[in-house]
């Protein structure tokens, strides 16, 4: 099993990979991004899974008691800060079971993205209260604990969904009608992005 520190709590191993019956599988929970040491040093650790092991990204308890050195995140003032704000949403509890669930449906997507770019509106830019230093939007990323490329999605699909959605100055029945729906197997992130984006195509704002 592989596994690296996680990045609210780096004393808390997430696993990202397991291997069994020699095969290698895909866990459930993925992180975004692995810290790196201040050497900038990548340290994978491998490990024998007991085999009472339940695969279970959601609690430590299933954990195998792998020694990794513990390495501190970022001590800049400004992403501690940035994160603490982040901590003291009463909607940051729901967001960290989005980052951690397969098979969303359209809604808890939507919820998703909402949270991620109303939090980007809200910090990019601002200036810290402790160190007056402006909020990069790497430091969002870093504190949502998402890359480039979900933050860059979440921020399309946010914009849309407030033209488009339950409420919006451009609300479609049909796309608020997609965004509540409920499939088996879920329809997924990028194709309900894809959904979003080829209804702006084919029905402009003029």
């Amino acid at each position: 099993m592989l596994s690296c520190p996680h990045y609210m709590d780096m004393s808390y191993l997430q696993y990202f990979a397991l291997w069994a019956d020699s095969q290698l599988e895909e866990c459930a929970f993925e992180p975004s991004v692995l810290y790196l040491s201040g050497e900038n040093k990548l340290i994978m650790y491998v490990d024998k899974i007991p085999a009472n092991h339940q695969t279970s990204s959601r609690t430590d308890e299933a954990l195998p008691n792998i020694n990794i050195p513990r390495t501190d995140r970022s001590t800049d003032p400004t992403t501690e800060w940035l994160q603490e704000q982040l901590g003291a949403l009463p909607t940051y509890a729901q967001f960290q079971e989005y980052q951690c669930c397969r098979g969303l449906q359209n809604s808890d997507i939507l919820e998703d993205w909402k949270f991620t770019s109303s939090f980007y509106n809200r910090y990019y830019k601002s200036v810290c209260n402790i160190t007056q230093k402006s909020i990069t939007r790497l430091a969002v990323q870093v504190v949502l604990g998402i890359g480039k490329t979900s933050m860059s999605d979440a921020l399309v699909a946010g914009r849309l969904a407030v033209l488009y959605s339950s409420g919006g100055p451009h609300e479609s029945a049909n796309v608020v009608q997609e965004l509540q729906t409920v499939r088996d197997p879920p329809l997924g992130k990028s194709a309900l992005l894809n959904f979003l984006e080829s209804w702006e195509v084919a029905h402009p704002i003029i």
